[in-house]
């Protein structure tokens, strides 16, 4: 289990202000997994602390309590921080559509067209630490420029540089397992994901943590261990998001 490792008086301020268990693990710098959750939960129950004014689905509701129709993006004031859960991606995508970052190289200047092709540029972490999303760690360069850095592809990194845990392969040998290590996205608890998909649809869902519809169904089946469609599982009620 993952230790919090957070004092009393933080604990104790960080639920005061949340609405969730999540929103607890995020202002005390902890990725909300599984694992966290129940670690978080102990801690809670030792201090003796009342959670009866949690709402996970509060941002989810209008201020008459209906349901919204999907689910509102992470405020990027929780995404772009060290050690951040968000996907690269679809940072990449926020970035440029709230002026923060524009599709131009900028170590070099070239745009996303390369002799009447377009090409892919990429949100280069300065640093070398790719979950550390802090905007000033943040840069667009082109593919060629970045082959050209000495932290491509894990090259070189400065002097005390760490790997993240988060990103450790664990290489124990033995049957396939989905290595956790490796998400670029912590998922949430089985149960909150088929309330999530219930309340918000595949969709919305994905919206709300920077993935596709398909990829939340992989979750899914992943969580129950087959390849069988989630169609199948009575406990998702069918919903269609827009």
């Amino acid at each position: 289990m993952m230790p919090i490792n957070r004092t009393k008086e933080e604990i104790v301020a960080a639920v005061s202000q949340s609405y969730s268990y999540t929103e607890v693990l995020r202002k005390l710098k902890k990725s909300p997994s599984g694992s966290a959750h129940i670690a978080i939960k102990l801690e809670i129950e030792c201090l003796g602390m009342s959670v009866s004014h949690f709402d996970r689905y509060r941002s989810f509701r209008d201020e008459k309590g209906h349901f919204l129709i999907g689910a509102p993006a992470l405020p990027l004031s929780e995404v772009m921080t060290e050690a951040s859960t968000y996907s690269r991606g679809a940072l990449k995508a926020r970035l440029y559509k709230e002026g923060l970052k524009t599709p131009i190289c900028e170590i070099c200047g070239q745009d996303e067209n390369w002799k009447g092709v377009k090409i892919a540029l990429i949100l280069d972490h300065i640093n070398g630490v790719r979950n550390d999303h802090r905007l000033e760690n943040l840069r667009i360069v082109c593919p060629n420029c970045n082959a050209g850095l000495p932290t491509h592809c894990g090259r070189k990194h400065p002097v005390g540089w760490v790997k993240p845990e988060s990103e450790r392969i664990d290489k124990r040998i033995g049957n396939h397992k989905p290595i956790l290590t490796t998400r670029k996205i912590e998922r949430p608890p089985y149960e909150q994901l088929l309330q999530e998909i219930r309340d918000l649809g595949y969709v919305g869902t994905g919206r709300r943590y920077g993935v596709t519809d398909n990829s939340i169904r992989k979750w899914v089946r992943n969580y129950e261990g087959s390849y069988t469609t989630t169609s199948h599982n009575p406990d998702i009620e069918t919903h269609t998001s827009s």
